[in-house]
């Protein structure tokens, strides 16, 4: 954020401590549980683009395409906006075949009373970037989050505005509703899709909408999230330690869903990032390279080394919360089926040939005889609900 060392930067001081914001979310313990990985401070006037040099490789490293960056803002000067820029530079720069497409953030841009027209004109003012997405036609990659929160007017607005510049494009959008909305956005756009499950439970057969989509010549975007969990408001969505990533990946793959759109990369305000971090390090990283590989050649990739990849929480979900620091306590959000809270350690083992898998922890050992390929196995967390465990 500010190129500052690690001990006192912005991530440090501002988003994830209970005194950062001027304390606005002390009763939260911070608005974020976990921060990229630190650097040195760089003495590269463009550490910006740097950084985002870094970020492009380590998403191209383990096959993905391209970054859906999230336009909040459209005009010089302001965050998101001038992100999009120095990151078209930044994958221009790495010349590697990355890619960038813009995605609208609607509700955000509604917000602002954003007209067709002033989005029109700033994509056009970008839109000769080699490093933006294109079709084999040639026509932009735009994408959406919640894309059914603006009528489809609007997006014809844009449409029809970069058309009149010369520039056609192709609509890649998510929707808040997609039964409700699907219809209304179906001749919109080349492709449909929502943002994913946020609970193993929720995590449906979408080969339907997928068979649905082809037949009228259109593709389908099968969202990806890790987790979710909005410290700020206090509530979360049961990911079941690493089931909610596997399962939603191999049902997508099942499908024949066309893209995968992973949300996200590193939105760490809602705890859905999977870019490599100092909480859950390189966990969900590396299984996303498996499963990427599995996705883009359709056949499950040969394990070749035994790797062991565990995911737990740091204390019991009914640990009582201490009253003098927290406002109320977290909860299971409703907007999803209600997934069994998961109070253990998973251990998830990648073998080459059979083994046995052990968790050991609070004087016990637990063990599982497990074949070649993937076993997921679990233990509970040690100590009792009424005490915190230590990171």
């Amino acid at each position: 954020m500010d190129n500052k060392p690690a001990a006192n930067d912005l991530f440090t001081v501002n988003e994830m401590s209970p005194y950062g914001h001027n304390g606005k979310y002390y009763g939260a313990g911070g608005r974020m549980r976990q921060r990229p990985l630190p650097r040195p401070v760089s003495s590269d006037p463009q550490w910006k683009i740097r950084d985002m040099e870094d970020e492009v490789d380590r998403a191209s490293a383990i096959g993905l395409d391209c970054f859906f960056l999230s336009l909040c803002t459209i005009s010089n000067g302001t965050v998101c906006w001038d992100e999009l820029r120095d990151m078209l530079v930044a994958a221009r720069n790495r010349n590697n075949g990355f890619k960038v497409v813009p995605m609208m953030d609607v509700a955000s841009l509604r917000n602002a009373n954003r007209t067709s027209a002033q989005v029109a004109a700033a994509i056009a003012s970008v839109a000769t970037s080699p490093a933006l997405m294109r079709d084999k036609a040639g026509r932009i990659y735009i994408g959406a989050t919640n894309g059914d929160l603006a009528p489809p007017s609007w997006w014809q607005g844009i449409k029809s505005g970069l058309a009149s510049r010369g520039i056609n494009v192709s609509f890649m959008l998510t929707l808040q509703s997609y039964a409700k909305s699907k219809d209304k956005y179906m001749s919109l756009a080349d492709g449909l899709g929502s943002m994913g499950a946020g609970t193993p439970m929720s995590i449906t057969d979408v080969s339907g909408r997928v068979q649905e989509l082809h037949n009228k010549g259109n593709i389908y975007l099968n969202g990806i999230r890790p987790q979710d969990f909005r410290p700020k408001a206090f509530w979360f969505l049961e990911s079941n330690n690493s089931e909610l990533f596997r399962k939603a990946l191999t049902s997508a793959i099942t499908s024949g869903s066309d893209w995968l759109i992973f949300n996200s990369w590193n939105d760490r305000e809602e705890t859905t990032e999977f870019s490599p971090s100092t909480g859950t390090q390189w966990a969900f990283y590396d299984l996303a390279a498996y499963y990427l590989t599995w996705f883009k050649t359709r056949q499950q990739p040969q394990i070749v080394r035994d790797v062991l990849y565990y995911f737990h929480r740091v204390m019991w979900t009914s640990t009582p919360y201490n009253h003098n620091k927290q406002t109320r306590a977290f909860y299971e959000h409703e907007s999803e089926s209600k997934q069994p809270l998961a109070n253990n350690i998973e251990l998830v083992g990648f073998l080459k040939n059979p083994g046995t898998l052990q968790i050991s922890i609070g004087g016990k050992t637990y063990s599982q005889d497990a074949g070649k390929g993937i076993t997921s196995f679990r233990a509970p967390l040690a100590g009792t609900t009424h005490l915190p465990l230590a990171a």
